[in-house]
């Protein structure tokens, strides 16, 4: 928290989306696969990055989980070093749940 990603200094990361590629609306109680494009920023580095996105339909409601990942030092991230661990990888992983509500404008 202090030393690597120097959460003090760096609290929140940032996902803008540009795009959205490979998307179409599936019918309800059916799967769709899509991508989504956009500038991260983490530990004050803005980065281009793609998200893979799989998600359902029920009713207006699109409920799903993209997945990313990057090099620790894409974002100027040290990897820690700490006594008891053999190693740590250089990729991160990272996995969010989304969801999102058709709305029309009145």
């Amino acid at each position: 928290r202090g030393n690597t990603l120097q959460s003090d200094q760096y609290p929140l990361a940032e996902f803008v989306v540009t795009s959205v590629e490979g998307f179409t609306m599936p019918a309800d109680g059916e799967e769709t696969t899509f991508t989504l494009v956009g500038n991260f920023t983490l530990h004050g580095v803005t980065k281009t990055m793609a998200w893979s996105v799989t998600a359902s339909k029920s009713g207006d409601t699109l409920k799903g989980t993209a997945k990313s990942q990057f090099d620790m030092a894409d974002f100027n991230i040290e990897k820690p070093i700490v006594g008891s661990v053999l190693s740590i990888q250089d990729t991160i992983q990272l996995e969010i749940d989304l969801v999102a509500t058709y709305s029309a404008a009145g």
